[in-house]
């Protein structure tokens, strides 16, 4: 550690290395111990989201109702966190030379999942939407219908054709998937789907007569982006993008 990290963070690497046991066995109990965490965090993640869209988006219109609409928003952010990671590693591939440790396997097996969860996220649409067509009942399609006629209906079918059409029609081979550059675009593809589908949510319910995007919704996106970026920066400038055994053994990563 005295050779390889700042002066500055010594400490702080020192208080993380403390009780060190060696690779192998800090390996398996990092392993056992995000087993256990990662259900956690994913039943807690969706339990917050289905909450915030009840509390934040269907309050707004309190006399319409969906069992399904929690986990239709929870589905999306897990797809924008997902096409995130994609976007991330494709850019901190490039920076910072890590072609050895994420490589094409690892676009693909991302890739793959991006495709597989736009289609579950079309999947849920339809579920919502199937049951309020069939049943027809004026207290829940009226919902449905502002949304999908004028002034809002080229932004839902925009929302539409971003977040599953072209994600599916362009991730459905190898080649798009294991490609950096390609996986970018599909990612940034599905995240500005996703935002305008946050807005498709929200808008109609307050002003349902005009379609419009105003500073506070630009200067929100652009604040929580430069917060994100901002993070990320900071972290991957403070701590290994990779395993330091294998950075100093001068090996790759292990693919899958």
């Amino acid at each position: 550690m005295e050779n390889h990290v700042a002066p500055e963070l010594k400490p702080v690497y020192e208080k993380l290395s403390e009780g060190w046991r060696g690779d192998e066995a800090e390996a398996a109990w990092q392993r056992d111990r995000l087993a256990m965490r990662a259900p956690q965090v994913v039943l807690a993640f969706a339990v917050f989201f289905t909450v915030y869209a009840w509390d934040f988006i269907m309050s707004l219109t309190p006399r319409w109702s969906s069992t399904l609409f929690g986990w239709w928003v929870f589905m999306g952010a897990f797809l924008s966190g997902i096409a995130m990671t994609a976007l991330l590693a494709t850019q901190l591939r490039a920076k910072y030379r890590l072609e050895a440790y994420i490589t094409p396997h690892h676009f693909w097996d991302i890739g793959k999942i991006a495709f597989g969860f736009s289609i579950f996220w079309v999947y849920q649409f339809w579920s919502q939407y199937l049951v309020i067509w069939y049943a027809n009942l004026p207290e829940e399609t009226w919902w449905v219908f502002l949304r999908f006629e004028e002034p809002w209906r080229p932004l839902a079918f925009t929302v539409f054709t971003f977040v599953f059409v072209l994600p599916f029609l362009g991730l459905m081979n190898m080649f798009t998937k294991k490609s950096p550059l390609w996986l970018a675009v599909f990612s940034l593809i599905i995240l500005s789907g996703m935002w305008m589908e946050r807005h498709i949510l929200v808008m109609p319910s307050i002003n349902p007569d005009q379609m419009w995007v105003g500073l506070p919704e630009i200067g929100v996106t652009i604040g929580f982006l430069g917060v994100f970026g901002w993070a990320v920066q900071t972290f991957v400038t403070r701590y290994p993008a990779v395993m330091t055994a294998d950075a100093l053994a001068r090996v790759g990563g292990h693919g899958h």
